[in-house]
């Protein structure tokens, strides 16, 4: 659940502490980088666009969300934001949680909220965790701009079980599912994109995906993995379109997603049971025929969200 790069987010002086919907809560005060003599913080990144205030310039959206995700893993700090994801954390109970982050004008009584807020804030409260209110700007800024519905919490990241944990325990995991997800090289933004739900999902890593799936295949799994058609790499009688995919309600499944730019390796795509590809039934005419000869194109790649519920769908959809 945490990435490779390296960065920092950056961040500006609020003012003082005042009385706010929790009584008078301390000022929200991160470390600053060198200010400019007008008092402004200093802009360094080439890829920038002005403020919408025109008053500063600042990163685009990509760049400012990619910032974040790589500050919370050079820090060891995981921002949960959203009311359905801190709502999630709260009920696991699993993280550390050190402080809550809440916009100084946050409307509890909005309808489609006020419940999910009181549920947060009750058990905040009883579970003495420290809360800081801040601007609306400055927590945009905190999490790169991604939605936060006015809170955000600070934790330590969830722990995953290794991989061998898994072979453990799916025994007894079995007579609920018999269908088995593995995301190969997916990186964080997936997990924020999942609202919550991951909070109650088991995690495991896998070292050598090789071996790992050499286990499996020993404990009666079959083995799943998607990929794009046409694909030279695999042998045809291995390759299948998933509309043509059954599965028995008594076999084992793992499916296994590939990241959304590299997909899998060949190595295993040639050691899966099957290799599934989700057929595009579009074919659009290339915007531009001089780098396409054949001068039509397909689009057969999807996101892993919805490559996931494609095939979660199938699958429980059509099993004998």
């Amino acid at each position: 659940m945490r990435t490779n790069h390296t960065a920092c987010v950056l961040l500006l002086f609020l003012r003082c502490a005042e009385v706010t919907p929790f009584g008078i809560l301390p000022e929200f005060r991160p470390n600053l980088p060198p200010r400019h003599v007008n008092g402004r913080a200093k802009t360094t990144h080439p890829f920038s666009s002005p403020h919408r205030n025109g008053k500063s310039d600042t990163p685009s959206v990509n760049i400012k969300r990619n910032n974040f995700l790589d500050a919370q893993a050079e820090n060891n700090v995981d921002y949960v934001y959203g009311v359905n994801s801190v709502s999630s954390v709260l009920v696991k109970n699993e993280r550390t949680i050190h402080s809550v982050l809440v916009n100084e004008h946050i409307r509890l009584n909005k309808k489609t909220r006020k419940q999910a807020y009181q549920y947060i804030f009750d058990t905040i409260k009883k579970r003495n965790i420290p809360i800081r209110t801040t601007s609306k700007k400055k927590m945009d800024d905190l999490v790169g701009g991604f939605p936060h519905n006015d809170i955000i919490m600070e934790t330590t990241y969830r722990t995953m079980k290794k991989a061998k944990h898994f072979l453990k325990d799916y025994p007894q995991k079995e007579k609920r599912s018999n269908i088995y997800i593995c995301l190969h090289d997916i990186d964080t933004p997936v997990l924020h994109s999942s609202v919550g739900t991951s909070e109650f999902l088991d995690f495991f890593h896998v070292n050598n995906m090789l071996t790992f799936m050499d286990d499996l295949k020993s404990c009666g799994f079959k083995i799943l993995s998607t990929c794009c058609h046409p694909n030279d790499s695999i042998p045809n009688d291995r390759l299948q379109e998933l509309a043509n995919v059954q599965m028995n309600k008594n076999e084992k499944i793992f499916i296994i997603l590939g990241n959304e730019t590299k997909g899998l390796s060949k190595e295993i795509l040639e050691k899966s049971d099957i290799c599934i590809y989700i057929n595009g039934h579009r074919t659009e005419v290339a915007p531009t025929p001089d780098l396409n000869h054949n001068g039509e194109f397909t689009l057969d790649s999807l996101n892993v969200n919805n490559a996931c519920a494609i095939l979660l769908h199938h699958f429980t959809s059509h099993s004998s």
